[in-house]
């Protein structure tokens, strides 16, 4: 392994778990690992409001940490990554 990917393996580890540390990030990132939602549906399953929800995807997706699928106007995210679900089921 380079030094330069090893340095970018610890920088994308050093983000997630700096992500893992805020409680609201990794509720959502829990339920995302459970299975695909629109934003709407994430709010109201973790009781959040839409805003914050929205804020906390969008910092995930900055990470490379989600999926998404578009069903005509209708958006759909998860987390399929095999190791953040390991991760987030050990803290969570």
């Amino acid at each position: 392994m380079s030094h330069l990917s090893l340095k970018q393996n610890l920088e994308a580890a050093a983000s997630l778990l700096a992500a893992l540390a805020d409680k609201d990030t990794l509720a959502v990132l829990r339920r995302l690992c459970q299975s695909e939602v629109t934003i709407r549906e994430l709010a109201g399953d973790i009781e959040m409001d839409v805003a914050s929800a929205w804020g906390r995807v969008i910092k995930l997706r900055a990470l490379h940490l989600l999926q998404t699928r578009r069903t005509g106007h209708m958006i759909y995210y998860s987390c399929d990554n095999r190791a953040v679900k390991l991760l987030v089921r050990a803290v969570g």
